[in-house]
Order: C-alpha cells, then sequence, then structure tokens
C-alpha cells in the first residue's frame, strides 16, 4: 500500500484579458466585465473577424525584450504573483525539491513569427515549448523535475495533474504548475480558417456561436501538508483527483455524446474521496462552439448522474478572458479560486437565450452568483480528442491508501526512413524506404504528415514484436503517451508558405495538424485507443518524459496496457531550430514505440524487458553540488544499481556527471553511450540509450538495476531506473 501525501494549493497568479493578477481578474468577474476587444497587436486585414482577448498591458512585455519569449515573459510574471500570494521564498527552499511543470499549445510561436518578419533572430531558438520551461525554471533557480505538457487547450490541466502526482510520490515538497501561451497571427489565422471564430465576446452556451482566442498565463503552488506545515504556511484548496482520456472520434471535432469528457470524468472520481453527489460546482470547458457545449454537459451528466447534475451549478469563464488554449485549464481554475474566495462563482457572460441543448442544466449566466461551495470540478478538452478533468475541495478530505502496480515495458522499437529496430529481439529490419500507405494500409490516411505517419507505423511495429496475441488485446483500454519537441514542422512550413501570402491564406486543411499533440490523436484513431493520455515536449528527453507519465498513471492503476511513442521530421524549419541549439541534425524522419503493461495481464510465462522501477530529474547538470544533493537524496532508490548508461549530447557535460556519479555509486559500472552513428534527431539519442540498456543486463542479483541518465540540449538530465527482467 501507498500512503500518499496530500496535494494543497497555497498560492496562484495570473495574466490574461481579464486583468495581470489576481484581483484584477476578480474586479472583472465582479463588474460582469469581458476583457475580450479588438485585436491591434497583428494586422487581420482579409479574415471576417478580428475579435479577440489580449493579456493586459501586453505591450509592456513586448517592446524590445527578445531574451525569453513572450509566453516565458507572461509566465514568469504570474509565477511571481503566485509564489507572493503563497508567501513562499525559493531562496528558503532546497531547489531541487522544486518541481516546475509547464503546459503549452503554441510553442514559442509568437518568437518565430517575429523572427520571420526580421524584428530579432530568436525566434527559432525559442520555438521547442520545452524552451519556455527552462527559462522559466531557470529565471527562479529551481533545479527539480521540470516537464512540458503540450497537448494542446488541455495543456495546463494535464501539468497540474502531473504537478499532483510528484507531490503524492514524494519526488518534490514544492510544484509551481501552469500554463502559459501568447497569440500570434498563425494561430489566430488557423483557426479562422477553420471557421471557429466568433464575430463578438463569445458566450458559451447561448445561440451566439463561436470562440474567442486569448492568451496569457496562469500558475498554482502545490505542497506537501508536511511542507506547509514546516515553513507555517497556510493551505488554501485541495486537488482531490484528475483523470484523463482520449475520444478517438476526429481530429479537431469531440464525440457528439461527451463520451470522453464522461469516462475523464468518472476515472477522476474513481480516485477521489468524495461521489458525484458532492459536486457543487463545474467550471467546464465552454468554448462558444456548436461542437463542444451540449457534448461537455453531455458527458458531464452521463458521468454524474442527472440528480447530482440538477444541483451542480455550471459556467465558463472563457467570456471573460477567452480561451487563452495550452493556459485554458490553469487560468480557468484560477478563475474559479479568485471567485471562491470571495463568495461567488463565475459567470457566462452574453448569454441572452441558451441554446436547446444546454437548457437543462443550472447555468451561472452574465453575473456571477453569491454561493460558497466546497466540493467543485474543472473540465477541458482539446484537439486531438483529448479531455481532462480535475476535482478540488476547500475542506481538508483524507485519500485513501493505494497499491501501487508494478509497471513493465514489453517492447520497444526505433524506426527511421530505412530500417527498424526491435529491442525484445534486439534486431534490426531494413527496408528500402518506410512506406505507411505500403506497410500498414490500414492506418493510412490522406494528407497524414510523416510525423504522424512514423508514429503509427512505430506503434504497429511495436505491437508485433510484442509476442502478444493482437487479436486478443483490448486496445480501447489502452493508454497512450506521445513525445515530440516542436510538432509536425513540415506542417508548420506549410502554413509558413500560406502566412507569406496573407493571413486570410492559410488552410483549413493544414491547421488541426499544427499542434504537437495532433499525432496523439491520430494514434487514437488508427488504433482506437481510449484510456488516460497526454503529450509532452522537451530538448532531447521527450521519451522518457512520456515513459515517465505513463509510469506514474499505470502505477496508480489507470490503465492495465499503454503505448508510449515519439517522433520527429526533418525540414529546413526543424534543422534552423535545432541549429539555434547547436545541434546539427541530419536528414531523415524518426519514431520509437514503447509498449507497457502491469504484471496483472501479463501471460503466464511472458518474459518482459524489465520493469520500470522510478525516475529522477536535475534541471541543471552546470550548477555546483546540485546533482551530488539528487544523488544523495536519492540513495536509497539508486542502491541495487549495478550499471549506468549514461548519453549527453555535448561532450562537455560528461565529466563532472561521471565524478559524482563515481562518488556516490561507486558500485555501479558507467557505460559512457556514444552510438557509432550520429543520432540525427534530438529525441534519437536517449531512445537509442535505452535500447542499450534494455540489453545491457548487470549479471548481478543483488545490483540488478540499470541507471538510464540523459541530459538533453539544455543541459537538463533525466534518469530512468529500469530492472532488467529478461536475460
Amino acid at each position: 500500500m501507498n500512503n500518499k501525501q496530500k496535494t494543497f494549493i497555497t498560492g496562484y497568479g495570473v495574466l490574461c484579458a481579464a486583468g495581470e493578477n489576481r484581483q484584477a481578474m476578480l474586479t472583472c468577474i465582479k463588474q460582469n466585465r469581458t476583457g475580450i476587444g479588438r485585436i491591434h497587436r497583428f494586422d487581420t486585414q482579409g479574415l471576417a473577424h478580428n475579435v479577440g482577448a489580449l493579456a493586459v498591458n501586453f505591450e509592456a512585455y513586448v517592446a524590445d525584450n527578445y531574451e525569453i519569449d513572450l509566453a516565458s515573459q507572461y509566465a514568469i510574471h504570474a509565477v511571481e504573483e503566485a509564489l507572493t500570494h503563497a508567501d513562499l521564498v525559493l531562496g528558503e527552499v532546497d531547489n531541487t525539491r522544486v518541481a516546475f511543470i509547464l503546459g503549452n499549445a503554441n510553442c514559442g510561436m509568437f518568437s518565430l513569427i517575429e523572427s520571420i518578419k526580421g524584428k530579432h533572430q530568436k525566434g527559432f531558438k525559442f520555438y521547442p515549448p520545452h524552451q519556455i520551461a527552462t527559462d522559466v525554471s531557470r529565471h527562479f533557480g529551481i533545479q527539480g523535475p521540470i516537464m512540458t505538457f503540450t497537448s494542446a487547450c488541455t495543456a495546463s490541466s494535464s501539468a497540474i495533474a502531473f504537478a499532483k502526482q510528484l507531490i503524492e510520490n514524494d519526488q518534490a515538497d514544492v510544484v509551481i504548475a501552469g500554463g502559459a501561451d501568447a497569440l500570434s497571427e498563425l494561430v489566430y489565422g488557423g483557426f479562422q480558417s477553420v471557421q471557429s471564430l466568433s464575430p463578438e465576446p463569445c458566450a458559451p452556451y447561448s445561440e451566439k456561436m463561436g470562440l474567442s482566442l486569448g492568451e496569457g498565463a496562469g500558475f498554482l503552488i502545490f505542497e506537501s501538508a508536511q511542507h506547509i506545515n514546516k515553513r507555517g504556511g497556510a493551505a488554501r484548496y485541495q486537488l482531490l483527483a484528475t483523470g484523463s482520456s482520449l475520444d478517438a472520434h476526429h481530429a479537431t471535432a469531440p464525440n457528439p455524446e461527451g463520451d470522453g469528457v464522461r469516462r475523464a470524468l468518472l476515472q477522476t472520481l474513481s480516485f477521489a474521496p468524495v461521489t458525484a453527489s458532492n459536486i457543487e460546482y463545474i467550471n467546464s470547458h465552454g468554448t462558444g462552439t456548436p461542437a463542444n457545449d451540449g457534448a461537455e454537459l453531455n458527458g458531464i451528466q452521463t458521468a454524474i448522474g442527472t440528480q447530482a447534475m440538477q444541483k451542480a451549478w455550471v459556467s465558463s469563464s472563457k467570456s471573460y478572458f477567452g480561451h487563452t488554449l495550452g493556459a485554458a485549464g490553469a487560468v480557468e481554475l484560477i478563475s474559479t479560486l479568485v471567485s471562491q474566495d470571495d463568495g461567488l462563482l463565475p459567470a457566462t457572460l452574453g448569454v441572452d437565450s441558451v441554446r436547446p441543448c444546454c437548457k437543462d442544466y443550472q447555468l451561472v449566466t452574465n453575473q456571477p452568483k453569491s454561493h460558497t461551495v466546497d466540493v467543485f470540478a474543472v473540465t477541458n478538452s482539446a484537439f486531438g480528442g483529448h479531455n481532462t478533468s480535475m476535482l478540488l475541495s476547500h475542506q481538508e478530505k483524507p485519500i485513501p491508501s493505494q497499491s501501487l502496480q508494478p509497471v513493465y515495458l514489453l517492447t520497444a522499437t526505433s524506426l527511421c526512413d530505412e530500417r527498424v529496430y526491435f529491442a525484445r529481439e534486439n534486431k534490426t529490419d531494413g527496408f528500402s524506404e518506410f512506406n505507411l500507405k505500403k506497410q500498414f494500409p490500414s492506418l493510412f490516411q490522406r494528407r497524414t504528415p510523416n510525423v504522424t505517419q512514423f508514429a503509427l507505423g512505430a506503434c504497429q511495429f511495436a505491437l508485433q514484436d510484442s509476442e502478444l496475441d493482437l487479436t486478443q488485446l483490448p486496445l480501447a483500454e489502452f493508454a497512450a503517451y506521445y513525445a515530440n519537441p516542436i510538432g509536425s514542422s513540415e506542417t508548420l512550413n506549410k502554413n509558413l508558405a500560406s502566412f507569406c501570402e496573407g493571413i486570410a491564406e492559410l488552410k483549413s486543411t493544414h491547421f488541426p495538424n499544427t499542434v504537437v499533440n495532433a499525432t496523439l490523436g491520430q494514434l487514437a484513431l488508427g488504433f482506437g485507443f481510449k484510456n488516460s493520455a497526454t503529450c509532452v515536449s522537451d530538448l532531447g528527453n521527450d521519451f522518457l518524459h512520456a515513459l515517465w507519465s505513463a509510469t506514474l498513471d499505470m502505477r496508480e492503476g489507470r490503465s492495465r496496457y499503454a503505448m508510449v511513442c515519439g517522433s520527429q521530421d526533418d525540414t529546413a524549419l526543424s534543422k534552423q531550430v535545432w541549429a539555434a541549439h547547436q545541434f546539427n541534425a541530419d536528414i531523415g524522419h524518426f519514431a520509437s514505440a514503447a509498449l507497457l503493461a502491469t504484471k496483472t495481464v501479463l501471460p503466464a510465462g511472458y518474459q518482459p524487458l524489465a520493469e520500470i522501477i522510478e525516475f529522477i530529474q536535475i534541471n541543471d547538470t552546470q550548477q555546483p553540488n546540485s546533482l551530488d544533493k539528487l544523488l544523495k537524496a536519492h540513495a536509497r532508490k539508486l542502491s541495487r544499481v549495478g550499471n549506468i548508461v549514461l548519453s549527453a549530447h555535448h561532450d562537455s557535460a560528461f565529466g563532472a556527471i561521471a565524478a559524482s556519479l563515481d562518488c556516490h555509486l561507486p558500485q555501479a559500472q558507467l557505460i559512457k553511450y556514444q552510438p557509432q552513428c550520429v543520432p540525427r534527431h534530438s529525441t534519437e539519442l536517449a531512445v537509442q540509450a535505452l535500447m542499450h540498456a534494455l540489453n545491457t543486463p548487470t549479471n548481478n542479483t543483488e545490483l540488478d538495476q540499470t541507471l538510464l541518465l540523459s541530459v538533453n540540449l539544455a543541459g537538463s538530465m533525466t534518469g530512468c531506473i529500469l530492472r532488467t527482467v529478461r536475460k
């Protein structure tokens, strides 16, 4: 049994169109005022509308500040307010026990467009979304885990869910989690191309259709009760449970019955110390689009039951500040918290008449409701059919003990243009050229970008290599985790080509594949995966981070099977991005996949490759003493390590790391992993090192674990502890 730590919120900060701090947002809510208006930041000539929600005083962040992306600047502002609100001084906390978890949808698109327009040359370096997490975390001196979730509009709620897992598993004392996104004309024009935008401020649930795009940042401070008591802090709210799901329905449209929303909320309730009847308020995703609102409300009602739904109040906060995309879950949660701090429920503004599909619910419309609740929920949905939900309470609740499930890696594959490697057989098969249409025609669809085709291929190869009866696998029960550092650069190239002809020339056929998690949605459609899911990005350790997220979910019992997949494509644009990070990428596409399962579903006599034991991370390996502190803190977990496989993109990282490892793990053999072929993608080195670790048993019954360490392009190191099962 695992006696998990409770997770509390001690502070929050926000920047959006409704205000540049908590008090300003509350004033906006109390005055029934929207921050949505006309857009003047960029030229919208040729578009049908120019309504949006820009962050308050955004000019102060844009003016001649090209040292970090605009989203990073927004994030720093919100984090500073959150720390002040929590009365937390990071300098007084062990920085290796502080984590920073980011949600982002648009990457550094604002900076990229600014560079293309000739304003500065930093856009290619700032484009990977994990660069935002790197810049913000290092601004605050954070040395613990950092992770970037890029599941589009569910990104920040995914970040918050992971924050809870870090606290529960005692991998951090303090987690700063939330989201940040900056609106650019490419994103605005893209949404216009799929005819999603409203000509006036959005009014979810109403007869007026369409969403309003926004931007900004929202971050929350999460702490364990033990840490709060130790520093004399105050808990404000408790994060009770979270959940996620995949629709496996459509690339952009939700399931019309809200089935994915239903399953995400049911999963949340299954891990909560309360029942559906305890839910008093729901802040719904509520975009204002015809496809979303009714389907979402139906999904919520199906999950909690008609009786509970009739008692719960419901609203969407987007009418105050627009759809902040990757920051949506966090900003909308904060809008609920600041309202409840003042005894209110936030309203949905601009509702003159309610749509028929939304009429049978207790909606809070046009002005906030004076009402204090204890238990409340927040739901979000995204392109790719990804759904999340969060359940919180004002009063402290007990959390049940939980039996943790061992998680096993059954097989892993890596795929490039001319070959595929199978870790289970430890062999490589070659071919003249990978072609999804010819090799796996049932998975092929027109207009599927290469980054997705290779991901689909790698997953199919992994299933085939598993030596399981594929006809008996319950694919709908599979969880899916996708990793990619910048999304489809092929699609982005096409979008930029259209954009250079004018913002009105952006193509609706290209836009849905712009978001990083588009491939996650295609994996769900191709294989029928419907369980827990997320999408992560990094600067080299993407696949390991997806593996980390999958392991934590499976260990809790959220799923019995999971497919973990990562892919990258190769274009002139991606070469420019990686060159800005001092990484010279070669030509070709790359994908990797791993099939995971819990012990409960393994056939009798089946031998997995390895058991996944634990993950560790240090933000900056160049910081003095930080690595020593990390290894010392994890000494007990690392006591059975017999082999260490260390990989790094830059040779300069090896010396200091090796010395620290030799000091703290003298019993282990250090293997400096340097492949004969130069890795062609930022993620490929870590994947190759993982394959090497899987097939390098320790041959020692007492030291039966292998520690895989991978240093990314920014100098952040992620470690995965494996116990080799198959000899």
